[in-house]
């Protein structure tokens, strides 16, 4: 919810000012507006300033422009304004919108004859808004999902202490991320730059629609609770979270990114609950061995009741009644029956599709199966067998998962 440069166009002053460059980079916050005095600005910056410069101090000589935007680049501003007259906008080299797209730092010009007093202050008013909406987004979230518990009164108490609006419908979605790159120089701030544009992205696109949508940072994780009007609409915000998810790995493909969600819930007072749900949901992405990394809590089957189990004894029984000899048969023989079986079930027993995925043989799988048929003594042509073995697998993973050691 801080200022960023897409905020910008809102602003009455801004409304002559147009992109240049850089559009990809719209969601760059502005911590300040800065007017340039001098040559160099490294020494006078913290970062994520805004800097203005007039077009008759760079436009004279190329290298000295192209200098200027790289120095930017490396500051980690959040733009640059020119001022500039309308016949000199063509002069612009393309050496720099180009380095300007690549890096997308934004590039915007305005007319040379406005008075920066009145620019300057407006972004600093609207920034003060933004950041005192961050902070009561915050303070909201946070009293609900980290305090006890909360009746329904409460909430909307808490709702208009913060000056947050409420909607009949909600639910938390959770994004996480982790860079897998081999080159970690600038990894916290490659996360930190993707969170941004996850964040401005969906501010944009429901915020448009009416809706209330309230981000919270932590670790390497973004959660967003999102209020809707009715539970379709709910729905179709869903499909938006989902499509910026899908861009965000299209866009950072050395990010490995997982999306989970909660059910979407009528009840404000549940809002702690949802947060549990999407919570609990992320947890088992793994588990449920998806090719979609998006993950939503009413879709996980099984492993609902199995996250609220409390004394596991039981079902670790149940679950060894059912796999033990091939779980032993994969430790003295170094084997993966017990994956070669859960692809198999995920593949509706299908042969080539389960030998194809698991990069084998046909009849390789076919012995594998054989094996597995002779250890558990069961027909694995029955699907209540398969359904029952099917869960006892999950089960297995569960308590591998929470446990971090095998049976």
């Amino acid at each position: 919810m801080a200022l960023c440069c897409r905020d910008l166009f809102q602003l009455k002053n801004f409304s002559r000012a147009k992109l240049l460059a850089g559009e990809r980079g719209l969601y760059r916050e502005i911590s300040w507006p800065y007017v340039r005095m001098t040559e160099s600005i490294s020494q006078w910056l913290y970062g994520k300033e805004l800097i203005f410069v007039t077009y008759t101090d760079i436009g004279k000589d190329d290298n000295s422009f192209l200098l200027l935007i790289e120095e930017c680049i490396y500051k980690n501003l959040s733009g640059i304004v020119i001022l500039i007259d309308d016949k000199h906008i063509s002069s612009i080299p393309k050496i720099i919108i180009d380095r300007a797209n690549e890096a997308d730092f934004p590039v915007f010009i305005m007319p040379w004859n406005i008075k920066l007093i009145d620019i300057t202050q407006e972004i600093l008013f609207k920034s003060e808004q933004k950041q005192e909406e961050k902070k009561n987004a915050k303070g909201f979230l946070e009293s609900i999902i980290f305090s006890q518990h909360h009746l329904q009164e409460d909430v909307h108490a808490l709702a208009e202490f913060y000056n947050i609006k409420l909607k009949h419908f909600h639910y938390i979605c959770i994004f996480k991320m982790e860079n897998t790159s081999q080159n970690t120089d600038n990894i916290s701030y490659d996360l930190e730059q993707i969170s941004k544009y996850i964040i401005h992205s969906l501010e944009e696109e429901l915020n448009i629609n009416n809706k209330t949508i309230i981000p919270m940072e932590y670790a390497s994780s973004l959660m967003f609770l999102i209020f809707t009007n009715d539970y379709q609409e709910g729905k179709k915000s869903l499909e938006v979270v989902e499509a910026v998810f899908n861009l965000v790995n299209i866009r950072y493909p050395e990010i490995k990114s997982s999306l989970s969600f909660s059910r979407i819930r009528e009840s404000n007072s549940d809002i702690k609950i949802s947060y549990k749900e999407a919570f609990k949901a992320l947890s088992m992405i793994d588990i449920c061995n998806r090719d979609s990394r998006i993950i939503k809590y009413n879709e996980l089957g099984i492993i609902r009741w199995l996250v609220e189990v409390s004394d596991i004894k039981e079902i670790q029984e149940y679950c060894y009644e059912n796999l033990g000899p091939i779980l032993e048969h994969d430790k003295n023989h170094g084997m993966d029956l017990m994956g070669t079986l859960k692809c198999y079930l995920q593949n509706n027993r299908h042969l080539l599709k389960t030998s194809q995925e698991l990069f084998i043989h046909r009849n390789t799988l076919i012995y594998r199966l054989s094996i597995i048929k002779e250890l558990l003594k069961i027909d694995l042509d029955d699907a209540m067998i398969d359904l029952e073995l099917f869960n006892s697998i999950l089960i297995y993973e569960f308590i591998n998962l929470q446990n971090k050691n095998p049976l």
